[in-house]
């Protein structure tokens, strides 16, 4: 009860008069909602016709691509009753317990959804569980699967699902009523799996009973548009949520504009659409959040209305289309020539939709197939082997050809290393050959708007790899709602290869997505020579208080000796303890060979990484009580990773030199 007063005085700092007014009004509005019976909703056969499917006609004639055998696999395993979440398969008889937490198998009470407190884990168990398989991100598939092989026995399981949904979950009631960001998400699978199906719809309306799902199916799309567009995420809580809620609205509205109310709640939703793409990312390409998981996640809310825009003749702004652009540089940019990609901010598994059924699915590059296509781009193309199954579905056999008739060149296209306003700088040399070696330093915002929900306290944290091999990383994110202890670790400073002072994390977190206290970042020097890059900047983390504590960082490359050196300025007047923490890949091995001097290894590549005299070294490895020494690659999934810790005591300005050597 304590810690439940705490957050809610926390949030309550967080919020702006207007941001009060507005939530006290809603609070209002849910009291009398709650209590006031739900409209009905009646679909006719007029509004049934007027149905016009006009996205992915191409599904008509396509079949799948040879070698993607992995897209029917989640057709496959759904109709045998599995489906994957997160790193836990759930089994079941027919269809989901679709109120019950699958992974501790608490079953949420039937009470009207927006006075369930979805934190609560005895009432709900882990949401993030919970929410997952309602996202029904698998309904493509067997749409998909039933199309290309007219096996009914995907048909049934889509209709099972479907119906079993609809009943279990009724109109307001429950947890599927609570977060309009997974009611867009729905809508936009459901958007897919009628698109693809297009006229054999009517196969699946053709089964028992099918007619009254066809009704329902529409009374319920109806309902989740009326409730999206009641309960936008606004002020603190609009980051990604009013962009995936606006997406699924307008994409809702333009597949099935059941009347003139969902007409202009769409055109609504546009608009919002056109705002946030710009509110939300810097003209950079770097999303607000300052989290690359939520980047992609973005990038498909914006890409999607985009697409289905264009199919039904409703055009976006080239400025809206330009940031999608932008985005997908951005990404480009970051990963390297194997395809890593920092694992910046929080990470949650979270998919708009995903057709791929393979487990090494990488989004990124999935969406860079995509934008290879859209925008003609060999550069995006140069970053991916091959046109997968997403973006197939998306352009057909056309995109498909139109990837393969992009040209690659066998030298590096030119790379962007400088991302001023989201705040990231990529210091390297041979960039994009074969050769390369990368450092991305932070010198970016915590994160976006009032709470910065998806930052992490990582200001001039470093990122390194060598010819696609990872040695210095970000460990990810493992945690979100439950596990308080992991989710502090992840998001804190001491999982970052950055300077900890005091064992206190740069800025101060108010709960699992707030801080009340938030670090600044600032640029101090960026020039760049024939042979040598030099990268500095500082933050403010540590400089109030009564002993207040300066951190600034010098990052210098010479090319010539394929050398980093990384200088921490600590400025202070008093007694204070600092920690330097460098956090290994995985798969790299340790070896110290002289004191604070430790060869790395990441299979036939090394680099050697000399800590400052100063410090006194320690190399932790799963340690839980710390906790240090993990590395988080999915959601609710770690695995012991070397961290490297230097510690010193300091009373006075001192500078702290590490030599990062890079052996090619």
């Amino acid at each position: 009860m304590a810690n439940e007063l705490s957050w809610y005085i926390n949030r309550l700092s967080c919020m702006s008069v207007g941001e009060v007014i507005y939530r006290t009004k809603t609070k209002l509005f849910t009291t009398i909602e709650k209590r006031k019976p739900s409209a009905e909703v009646v679909i006719s056969d007029e509004q049934i016709n007027a149905i016009t499917l006009k996205f992915l006609p191409h599904m008509a004639s396509q079949k799948l691509p040879e070698g993607n055998p992995d897209v029917l696999k989640v057709a496959d395993n759904a109709v045998a009753g599995k489906l994957q979440v997160f790193t836990e398969v759930l089994k079941f008889d027919s269809t989901p317990n679709w109120n019950m937490d699958p992974k501790t198998g608490v079953k949420s009470p039937m009470i009207y959804g927006k006075t369930l407190n979805y934190r609560d884990e005895s009432l709900v168990g882990d949401i993030k569980y919970l929410w997952e398989p309602s996202r029904h991100l698998h309904f493509p598939n067997l749409a998909f699967a039933y199309k290309h092989t007219q096996d009914k026995k995907y048909l049934s399981c889509l209709y099972e699902h479907m119906r079993s949904w609809i009943d279990e979950c009724p109109h307001l009631m429950g947890p599927h009523w609570i977060s309009s960001l997974e009611l867009g998400i729905r809508l936009i699978n459901w958007a897919l799996t009628w698109s693809i199906l297009g006229e054999q719809l009517q196969d699946l309306f053709d089964l028992p009973n099918g007619k009254q799902l066809q009704k329902d199916w529409l009374k319920v799309i109806k309902q989740h548009v009326e409730f999206i567009d009641g309960h936008y995420s606004r002020y603190s809580s609009a980051n990604n949520h009013l962009i995936g809620e606006a997406a699924g609205v307008y994409i809702g509205s333009m597949v099935w504009p059941l009347d003139e109310k969902m007409t202009q709640s769409g055109a609504k939703a546009k608009t919002i659409l056109e705002q946030e793409a710009i509110t939300q990312n810097y003209s950079d390409g770097v999303n607000k959040e300052q989290a690359i998981s939520y980047q992609q996640f973005v990038l498909d809310f914006l890409l999607m209305p985009y697409l289905i825009g264009q199919s039904y003749n409703d055009h976006f702004s080239t400025q809206y289309l330009k940031n999608i652009e932008n985005m997908m540089n951005y990404l480009a940019a970051l990963m390297d020539i194997k395809g890593n990609i920092p694992m910046i901010g929080d990470a949650d598994d979270g998919y708009v939709f995903r057709f791929e059924g393979k487990a090494a699915h990488c989004p990124y590059k999935s969406l860079l197939a995509t934008g290879a296509v859209l925008f003609n781009s060999p550069l995006l193309k140069s970053k991916v082997e091959a046109f997968d199954s997403r973006s197939w579905l998306l352009f057909g056999d056309v995109g498909l050809k139109s990837f393969n008739s992009l040209e690659t060149s066998t030298t590096a296209f030119p790379i962007k290393t400088a991302f001023k306003e989201g705040g990231y700088y990529i210091i390297g040399d041979k960039l994009g050959t074969k050769d390369e070696y990368r450092m991305v330093m932070d010198i970016g915002p915590l994160g976006y708007g009032g709470i910065a929900a998806h930052g992490h306290a990582d200001s001039l944290s470093l990122y390194l790899s060598v010819q696609g091999k990872e040695f210095l990383i970000d460990p990810g994110t493992y945690a979100y709602h439950t596990e308080k202890k992991w989710r502090d670790y992840f998001k804190g400073t001491s999982s970052h290869n950055t300077l900890r002072v005091d064992a206190k994390d740069q800025s101060v977190s108010g709960g699992n997505f707030m801080w009340v206290k938030k670090a600044t970042s600032t640029l101090l020097k960026h020039e760049e020579q024939i042979n040598s890059i030099e990268l500095s900047g500082k933050h403010n983390g540590y400089a109030s208080g009564k002993k207040p504590v300066g951190h600034e960082r010098q990052l210098v490359l010479d090319k010539q000796k394929s050398e980093y050196l990384v200088t921490d300025k600590v400025t202070c007047r008093n007694d204070h303890i600092v920690e330097q923490f460098w956090h290994i890949n995985e798969h790299c091995e340790v070896i110290e060979v002289a004191r604070n001097l430790f060869e790395i290894s990441n299979g036939d590549q090394k680099i050697s990484l000399k800590l400052d005299d100063a410090f006194d070294v320690k190399i932790e490895k799963a340690n839980d009580d710390l906790p240090l020494g993990w590395a988080s690659r999915a959601f609710d999934l770690k695995v012991p990773s070397y961290t490297i810790v230097g510690t010193s005591k300091v009373n006075n300005d001192k500078d702290f030199t590490t030599c990062i050597k890079v052996k090619i």
